[in-house]
């Protein structure tokens, strides 16, 4: 057994280039990612040319009427092995994203998974739990309370909510007393998303037969935002793993990360 930093180690990398992106180069708009947790610079991103339409001045005019849209960024399917599958997005403008998950990382036996986080009042593997989307004003922040709210659960993410009004979360997890359904917990504004079902296990997949299913949808929302088309941004990134990744509103971020000495 070892431990390591990894629950705040990217948090707080993702923080130091940041802040040398914004000193050294200048940089105050952009969208970084380190390692799967990511941050949004202060600068809002910059206007989309309209479709099919040539640059003129007379169309840059126009966007300058628009209202600024914040970087937006994807939450994995917990359930899904492709990290480009993503059930929801969630918007956000200087400040700093983290997801901690179970279906990356994690153990098979005698058909039960057993996730890699470790809670440490028991010492057994965090159970139920699928993943945990976290967005504060710094990254390590976010990687440190993605992390301790997987562990210590809703509650624990509603009470520091009440005295950290700037922090905001997204909770999915197997219902206790039913682990055929997902619920889902939603601290602050910005999301927009779908509760994701539990897929039919693939001995029972290969029969050919139709399986008796719960009443569907087999989810339950303790709390949802409604789904809002217009309010979508247009700029995303895909979840994998414990946090995300994905394209990047200056690509010239995430060359100049590289050449800072961390």
């Amino acid at each position: 057994m070892s431990i390591n930093l990894g629950g705040i180690a990217k948090g707080y990398a993702l923080d130091y280039a940041a802040k040398q992106l914004k000193q050294r180069f200048g940089f105050e708009r952009g969208f970084i990612d380190i390692g799967g947790n990511a941050l949004a610079l202060p600068e809002p991103p910059p206007p989309k040319q309209t479709a099919g339409q040539p640059f003129s001045f007379r169309n840059l005019f126009t966007r300058m009427g628009l209202r600024e849209t914040p970087y937006s960024a994807g939450i994995r399917n917990p359930f899904s092995s492709d990290p480009s599958s993503i059930c929801g997005i969630v918007t956000l403008q200087n400040e700093a994203i983290s997801t901690s998950g179970s279906y990356e990382r994690y153990l098979m036996i005698n058909g039960k998974r057993y996730s890699h986080i470790i809670n440490p009042k028991t010492g057994y593997p965090v159970e139920n739990m699928l993943s945990v989307t976290v967005i504060a004003p710094s990254g390590m922040d976010s990687d440190v309370l993605s992390t301790a709210i997987f562990v210590a659960g809703p509650e624990f993410a509603l009470e520091f909510h009440e005295k950290n009004p700037d922090f905001r979360a997204l909770i999915f997890q197997l219902n206790p007393q039913d682990p055929s359904k997902v619920q889902s917990f939603v601290i602050g504004e910005g999301f927009d998303f779908s509760v994701p079902e539990v897929p039919v296990p693939q001995s029972e997949a290969s029969t050919g037969q139709e399986q008796e299913r719960p009443d569907s949808p087999a989810q339950e929302e303790i709390k949802t935002q409604p789904y809002h088309e217009d309010k979508i941004p247009s700029i995303r990134a895909a979840s994998t793993g414990p946090g995300l990744t994905g394209s990047g509103i200056l690509w010239n971020t995430a060359i100049m990360i590289d050449s800072v000495d961390l």
